[in-house]
């Protein structure tokens, strides 16, 4: 058994992707999901850059740094670094 602790936002889309797909509960989407990961190699080792990755390019730098916060995972030296990086970064242009 293992319990996993979701911000309130990651809980609402599971809870719509749980409607919108019939499952039958939040752990059967999860458990779902967690095996198509398992079984496809190139997801699995995209998710190791996917944190690191701009998702959306033409998303504003403040966006980005602002998900990243939102984590509470890294610290404010780092956003101040990852939103300047962001700014000159070539990926992160429109």
């Amino acid at each position: 058994m293992m319990n996993v602790s979701l911000p309130e936002k990651q809980i609402q889309d599971v809870d719509l992707m749980v409607e919108k797909y019939g499952y039958a509960n939040r752990s059967e989407f999860v458990r779902s999901a967690l095996r198509f990961v398992l079984k496809n190699n190139v997801i699995s080792s995209q998710m190791v850059d996917f944190p690191f990755m701009v998702a959306n390019p033409t998303d504003e730098p403040e966006e980005v740094v602002n998900d990243f916060r939102k984590t509470s995972k890294y610290n404010e030296g780092f956003l101040t670094d990852l939103g300047e990086g962001l700014k000159k970064s070539k990926a992160a242009k429109k």
